[in-house]
């Protein structure tokens, strides 16, 4: 590899490693719970007078809707800080974004009684968009406790009690004291996503082939873990709309599975996976760009495109990598939260550069010493980009709830003929609508459609939805 590479493609690992991880549950009632969490572990044994949760619009958004784990499909933002208030009574619990993984009945049953009993408010944030919430609790003593995460769903950035700071500079530890290792982290984070957009894609396709072997077990391992969570939700019938079962019945994919056109798989997969997430499901997946969804619509059609076709292993680490890497381009773009569907347009974007990718590897494997040509890659993925920023920019994102299943079905069929006109290298003239002059001015104009652009868009779906 080109020893001017070898920096960027530190970025591009550690991008892979911060930014692809394991999470239990619909992230946004993840990080209100959380936040909860670490305030109420603060208090006073367990005399929790009075719980205040002042989340974003977006954050609220997308978890006024979304079944929480082990509570039998219920949702909403008050049972999911009642849970982080139970579960910081709890010795051993590790904070992280899988804290929502072992509810039990017992948890579930002491969460209702908080919200029941009128201890949690909610006060939205409408002043603040993106990512963040604040998490005030009040115990008998009259000892007040602020927890504020914010960027990143996991990132502790404020933790005091009477006005006194509570983090160190220590490494996070099961009981405490609280670290600032997550704030740094998302600071890592935020500046490498910055970096990683600075890139030229000429660049991220000429590391692809040159991925160390612990970035490829990563990448391989969100694929087990993805796969092992689709596989259980469907043969347990997880998922309130069914809507996997029901693509395989009228695809007729059932036993012969295997012989199934991609796109007939891609779409029963994907559609089952995110019904049973979005309905509670209590199994791990694997993440892309903060969010579940956007993981499972990396990972598992670029698995069954690859079993269609037989491909090496090592194509698909690189398509996966790919994919990721341009989620978490858009993600820089548009923000870890905004009014447009992360699902459909940056992990869209994302599917439909892997697919291109891997669709090109198809193509071209069967010459003679054959090697990736990173000049017709690029040229490919500029037209799969521009096709997908055409046709999906704008599509709103209204909250976590099990139909995000079929707007799952949408990124993968516009990913996927996306790609297949890309790789016919069909190209929509630059000048058309909000496209660039490349990928990068082009994926930074959908920036600004999502903010500034769509800021008041992201207020009045959140009107809507309190209001009905």
């Amino acid at each position: 590899m080109d020893h001017l590479l070898v920096d960027k493609k530190k970025v591009v690992e550690k991008m892979l490693a911060l930014d692809v991880k394991v999470a239990t549950g619909c992230t946004e009632p993840v990080t209100i719970a959380l936040a909860v969490l670490y305030a109420c572990r603060e208090l006073t044994g367990e005399q929790l007078q009075k719980l205040t949760i002042r989340p974003s619009i977006n954050l609220f958004k997308n978890a006024m809707e979304v079944g929480i784990p082990g509570t039998d499909y219920n949702h909403g933002v008050p049972l999911a800080a009642a849970l982080g208030a139970v579960l910081a009574r709890e010795k051993g619990i590790t904070p992280g974004l899988n804290i929502l993984s072992k509810i039990s009945q017992c948890h579930f049953t002491s969460a209702k009684s908080l919200v029941s009993a009128g201890t949690i408010a909610i006060e939205i944030d409408y002043a603040t968009h993106g990512l963040s919430v604040e998490a005030m609790a009040l115990d008998h003593e009259g000892n007040t406790i602020v927890a504020v995460i914010k960027d990143g769903h996991d990132t502790l950035i404020k933790l005091e009690k009477n006005g006194q700071s509570l983090l160190t500079a220590k490494a996070p530890s099961v009981e405490g004291p609280q670290s600032t290792t997550g704030a740094k982290e998302q600071t890592q984070l935020t500046a490498l996503r910055k970096e990683l957009a600075a890139l030229q894609y000429a660049d991220i396709v000429s590391i692809l082939p040159h991925l160390s072997e612990e970035s490829r077990r990563h990448l391989l391992e969100g694929v087990t873990i993805n796969s092992t969570m689709v596989e259980n939700a469907i043969s347990n019938s997880r998922g309130i709309l069914k809507i996997g079962q029901a693509y395989n019945k009228l695809f007729k994919v059932g036993d012969k599975k295997s012989e199934a056109p991609f796109i007939n798989q891609a779409i029963a997969t994907l559609s089952a996976a995110v019904d049973a997430r979005m309905s509670g499901f209590d199994m791990p997946v694997m993440t892309s760009a903060g969010s579940g969804n956007q993981g499972l619509t990396i990972t598992l059609p670029l698995k069954i495109f690859a079993e269609v076709y037989q491909l090496p292993e090592n194509i698909l680490c690189e398509a996966l990598a790919l994919g990721h890497l341009t989620t978490s381009i858009a993600k820089a773009h548009t923000g870890t939260l905004s009014a447009m569907c992360g699902c459909v347009v940056c992990a869209g974007l994302g599917l439909a550069s892997a697919l291109t990718y891997l669709m090109n590897y198809q193509r071209n494997a069967q010459q003679a010493a054959f090697k990736i040509s990173v000049e017709e890659v690029v040229k490919e993925l500029e037209c799969a980009i521009d096709i997908m920023v055409a046709s999906v920019t704008g599509i709103i994102c209204d909250g976590a709830k099990v139909g995000c299943s079929v707007k799952a079905v949408c990124s993968v069929s516009s990913a996927y003929h996306a790609a297949m006109l890309a790789s016919s290298n069909i190209k929509i003239p630059e000048t058309n609508g909000v496209l660039g002059s490349s990928i990068e001015s082009t994926l930074s104009n959908l920036g600004k459609i999502a903010s500034p652009g769509m800021i008041a868009t992201d207020e009045q779906i959140l009107s809507i939805m309190i209001n009905r």
